[in-house]
Formats: C-alpha cells, sequence, structure tokens
C-alpha cells in the first residue's frame, strides 16, 4: 500500500515529512496561490487517502470529490475548516493534535498580557518616533487575579505562567470538576473576580460570540482581555466600543473573527488592543510538534485503523475502528 497523503500547504516540518516519505507515503503539497484550482485538479488527477489539514478549509464538495478519502488529519487542535457533518457521513474520522501547541500558545498568551499591562507597544512605537514618554502608566500583575475561561492543556499551562507572576488564578469551565485552581461556578462569577480574562475555549456552536457588550459591562472596571482561542468569540464591535469607553482598560488578541482583518477596521485606531496574527502555535518547536502528531494520526489509522481518543473530534463517524 502506498498512501497518497494531501497536505494543505507548501510545506510542513521535515521531520514530519520524512517520517510519512519513510512510511512509504506519496505526498502532495499545495504551491499555488491559486490554492481551490490546485485542490480540485488533485481531487481529479489523484487519489486521496488522507489529508493533513492546516488552514484550508476541508468542504463539503472536497470531500464528496475524494472517493478514497479515509481520514482527516488536523495540523493543531481547531476543526473549525473542515466539514465535520459531511466528513461523518462518508465514515472519515477527524483527527486533531491537543496539546502539542500548548506551551507556544500559552507564552504568547503572557506576552499579549505583558504588552498590554506595561502598554509595551505604544512605548516602543513613541521611542521609534523619537519621543522617550518615561511618565507612562502601566499596571503591575503581581497580587492580581486572572480569569481563565476554558481549563484545557494551554489555559493550564497559562496558569503556570501566571503563578509565577504572583497572581491568582480562577478558572470556568462546565467539563471541568477537579482542579488545583479555584473553579467558579459560573462565568459571571469569573468575571465579576478577574483583573485579567483569557480565553481558552471553543467557539459557540451557534456561532454566537460569547463576549458581547453584555458580558464587556459585567467585568470588573478597568480589567484586561486576552485572546488566544477562536475570534468568534467576541463582538469586536462591542469590545472597541468597551475599550474607548473605558470599561476596559486594554485587549490582546491573537485571532480575529475574520483573518486578515479588513483595512479599516476599528481595532486599528485603538492603540490599547494589541493584536498578533494568529501566530500562538507558530514557533518552530510546537509546529515541529504538531506535524509530526499530525502525521502519526493519519498513518495510525491508514495502516492499523487505530485511533487515540483524546484525537477523535467526529466519535458519529461510521467505520469501524479500534480506539485507544
Amino acid at each position: 500500500m502506498t498512501p497518497t497523503v494531501l497536505i494543505t500547504a507548501a510545506t510542513i516540518s521535515q521531520a514530519a515529512i520524512d517520517y510519512l516519505q519513510q512510511a512509504g507515503c506519496k505526498l502532495l503539497f499545495l504551491h499555488s496561490e491559486d490554492k481551490q484550482a490546485e485542490v480540485e485538479q488533485l481531487a481529479r488527477t489523484q487519489s486521496i487517502d488522507a489529508i493533513l489539514s492546516r488552514t484550508y478549509k476541508i468542504t463539503h464538495d472536497l470531500i464528496t470529490h475524494c472517493p478514497s478519502l479515509k481520514v482527516i488529519a488536523r495540523h493543531g487542535i481547531g476543526y473549525d475548516n473542515v466539514d465535520i457533518s459531511a466528513a461523518s457521513e462518508r465514515g472519515i474520522p477527524v483527527l486533531v493534535t491537543p496539546g502539542t501547541n500548548a506551551q507556544g500558545v500559552a507564552e504568547l498568551c503572557l506576552g499579549l498580557l505583558l504588552a498590554c499591562a506595561r502598554q509595551i507597544p505604544q512605548s516602543h512605537a513613541a521611542v521609534r518616533q523619537g519621543l522617550w514618554p518615561r511618565a507612562g502608566q502601566g499596571k503591575e500583575l503581581y497580587g492580581k487575579t486572572l480569569g481563565l475561561v476554558g481549563l484545557g492543556r494551554i489555559a493550564q499551562h497559562v496558569a503556570l505562567l501566571a503563578n509565577a507572576l504572583g497572581m491568582r488564578v480562577l478558572a470556568y469551565d462546565p467539563f471541568i470538576t477537579d482542579s488545583p485552581y479555584t473553579l467558579t461556578a459560573t462565568l459571571d462569577e469569573l468575571l465579576a473576580q478577574s483583573d485579567v480574562v483569557s480565553l481558552h475555549c471553543p467557539a459557540q456552536e451557534n456561532g454566537h460570540p460569547l463576549f458581547t457588550s453584555s458580558t464587556f459591562a459585567r467585568m470588573k472596571p478597568g480589567s484586561i482581555l486576552i485572546n488566544t482561542a477562536r475570534g468568534q468569540l467576541i463582538d469586536e464591535a462591542a469590545l472597541a466600543k468597551a475599550i474607548t469607553s473605558g470599561q476596559l482598560y486594554a485587549a490582546g488578541l491573537d485571532t480575529l473573527a475574520t483573518e486578515p482583518p479588513a483595512s479599516n477596521h476599528p481595532f486599528f485606531a485603538l492603540d490599547r488592543i494589541v493584536l498578533s496574527p494568529h501566530l500562538g502555535g507558530s514557533t518552530d518547536q510546537s509546529l515541529e510538534r504538531t506535524a509530526m502528531m499530525a502525521a502519526q494520526n493519519l498513518l495510525d489509522y491508514l495502516k492499523n485503523k487505530t485511533i487515540d481518543e483524546a484525537t477523535l473530534v467526529n466519535p458519529q463517524y461510521r467505520q469501524g475502528a479500534t480506539t485507544t
């Protein structure tokens, strides 16, 4: 058997490429600027057994036009770019890579928080303009309360970093009942106590934002919001108003509802909003761990029909598989 694997990017970690090639896989990469046309051509001309998915959308049409497709392995933990229903209907498991980028995302989360609290981007810009504004304001984090919305692997790494800064850690996660950190019964209880709120949960199934104008009104005045999870969690117009009004002190965002944002996005006019281009997991180490786990996930399934339950997104897929 020589499995053909479509990798929806120009490249991935060399270690993962070597791993797949040593296992006898034929690898197809996307090199064209017109990725849709390239994917359509490959779907017509190649017998694709597996897709290793980065950010390109794995649609119902793509899944339908790959009759030999057996497994989709995501290069990351998120799967909102994959049509899960279409995969399940075809009996195709969708597998993710939990924990591989947790340290990288957690460190970026801390970086965004420090940038917001100490106004580092504003200071940097001022010095480059020939100014020396030493009378700037800022907030110390020692003794402050960090509220984590979601307590998965990334949030747990963030909690460790926050503890090192002397912060108190709260968490709200309806799926967690036991934790070394104080759990709140409701989101509102967490918001009322937190000087910093950091989001570590998936987007809501209904697509509506979790943080809206009413949510911001329930946060502590002068608090900081950090989002390294999903941009769809935040009503961006409401956040801009909350920053402008002073209800929130600052926000650090690695994800936006639409990426990249339009050139007239309201966030660009607000220097209290620190932005990064969805690169939380984009460290050399995180990318290699993620690519290797994605490669292992798809090969385990192709070769042995085995799946690690912790990686499986759609247990409703209709094809017998041995879970471990």
